[in-house]
């Protein structure tokens, strides 16, 4: 989690590695990551799109785990959507830049709470 994060403290740590205490939700986890049967997702495309909310999309310009592409196909996929790519900045953009983060929010609900 720290390579993932510059910002990440212990506190937030031990709170994501939560989901993963105990045999049986490491377990889960992993069954989900091997499983990879992206097949099953089908029925499933387009489906947050056409809920019609209002979306904010943040997302690190050098995630090494969802590349910062994914971040504009769901840009492009979610009407109305608004993107804000943080740079130099990985995963975890809460933690690394959380000031700019809640920034970003706080406008973001503004405008549309008016």
């Amino acid at each position: 989690m720290r390579a993932g994060s510059s910002g990440i403290g212990e506190d937030a740590l031990e709170q994501y590695w939560k989901g993963f205490d105990g045999d049986t939700r490491r377990r889960g986890h992993l069954e989900l990551y091997r499983s990879g049967d992206f097949d099953k997702l089908v029925p499933y495309e387009g489906r947050v799109a056409a809920l019609g909310v209002p979306t904010l999309i943040l997302w690190g310009e050098d995630d090494r785990f969802a590349g910062v592409r994914m971040a504009h196909r769901f840009h492009e996929e979610v009407p109305g959507s608004e993107l804000t790519v943080f740079a130099d900045n990985r995963a975890l953009r809460l933690e690394d830049q959380p000031q700019r983060a809640a920034a970003v929010l706080v406008e973001f609900l503004q405008r549309r709470l008016g």
